[in-house]
């Protein structure tokens, strides 16, 4: 992850340490394994071909743990043009509980390729993301990854192209490496469910938003979540019985909008909700009109937040990969791959909550 290190470390000269002491150096190493500083180097830094013996590698290696080595990050960075570091600019990720996923998997992948992520918030204005871009240029970033709460179109300062540039639930016209959710994925899963478990009528959609079916919906996956939906339908000669539009997807809108719903229509048997905050408030529209779940209504909706785990029986739901978007952006920001599109896949939840 971090390239082949430099053989000399003159700039490894050790240091003072938390409690005082002097920090070993690769010299320090090198004496107490009984080999050439030069040799030391060329193990530590996983030369091919060295010439040296496994018993030499092994006395270095137990040396390093013994002495407790750590290489001079500074150093190696002058050298190598690298500097282990990832540059995390998010709108409000790190503030807030849900989208958490995307930096705890950037977080994660950081630590197993030994690189430090410089986290900075944008608190959702332009003039944010235009200092956050310029902290982490001043820092000699390897990469900057730009992440958003909700997936959406962002708008972003001019970043030099020698700088890799990482869209993380975002996009942006003038950069293709981006990784969003797989809404198509996500929205047949849900559907699919209903059809395995035998409904092939009697469906109501909750949460339908005129703009999502134009794509001008403030998300800019979430159309592809409809197209998932209706592309299984289309398959098994599925109509839904009604759908029905909510300007918010909120658990009171969720309510009103099944409580109209099951008052109207006595024959519905299946809610499909386009988010875990609307099904919660299905939950309760269904209870107070003393039908049962999934016994007289099945439910399936999307998200996978944690309230729906708390609901009895719990939800069956379409999870937000966002920990595995998380991970896959440090790997995109390591790698040699062609910038594109990754989509990533949204897992299923089977809850208790679909007959």
């Amino acid at each position: 992850m971090h390239g082949v290190l430099g053989l000399h470390f003159e700039h490894d000269c050790g240091g003072e340490m938390t409690d005082g002491r002097r920090r070993p150096t690769l010299a320090d190493v090198a004496k107490d394994a009984g080999l050439s500083t030069s040799a030391a180097s060329l193990i530590l830094n996983e030369i091919p071909d060295s010439g040296l013996s496994e018993d030499a590698r092994k006395r270095v290696l137990e040396s390093a743990l013994k002495l407790g080595y750590r290489p001079n990050k500074l150093a190696k960075a002058l050298k190598t043009d690298v500097t282990g570091t990832i540059g995390f600019v998010s709108d409000s990720v790190v503030t807030t509980r849900f989208a958490s996923g995307l930096i705890n998997g950037a977080l994660k992948a950081a630590s197993i390729a030994d690189q430090v992520l410089l986290v900075l918030e944008t608190m959702g204005t332009e003039d944010g993301m235009q200092r956050s871009i310029e902290t982490a240029l001043d820092h000699q970033v390897d990469a900057i990854i730009i992440a958003a709460m909700q997936a959406k179109a962002i708008r972003l300062p001019k970043i030099p192209k020698s700088t890799k540039v990482i869209l993380l639930n975002s996009i942006n016209p003038n950069h293709n490496a981006t990784i969003l959710p797989d809404e198509f994925q996500g929205g047949s899963a849900a559907m699919n469910i209903l059809v395995e478990a035998g409904f092939s009528k009697n469906i109501a959609l909750i949460g339908k938003n005129a703009d999502v079916e134009t794509n001008s919906y403030r998300s800019v996956t979430v159309a592809k979540r409809t197209a998932g939906i209706r592309d299984v339908c289309n398959k098994n000669q599925i109509k839904f019985r009604s759908e029905v539009v909510c300007e918010n997807w909120e658990p009171a809108d969720g309510y009103s909008a099944v409580r109209n719903l099951l008052e109207s229509d006595k024959k519905v048997e299946a809610l499909v909700c386009m988010n875990d905050r609307l099904a919660i408030g299905a939950y309760r529209a269904v209870r107070e009109m003393g039908l049962r779940i999934p016994e007289d209504i099945s439910i399936v909706s999307f998200d996978h937040d944690d309230f729906g785990e708390l609901l009895r029986p719990t939800l069956t739901t379409v999870g937000l990969p966002y920990e595995k978007m998380g991970e896959k952006a440090i790997f995109l920001a390591n790698s040699s791959e062609e910038e594109a599109e990754v989509l990533v896949p949204m897992p299923l939840f089977i809850g208790g909550s679909v007959r």
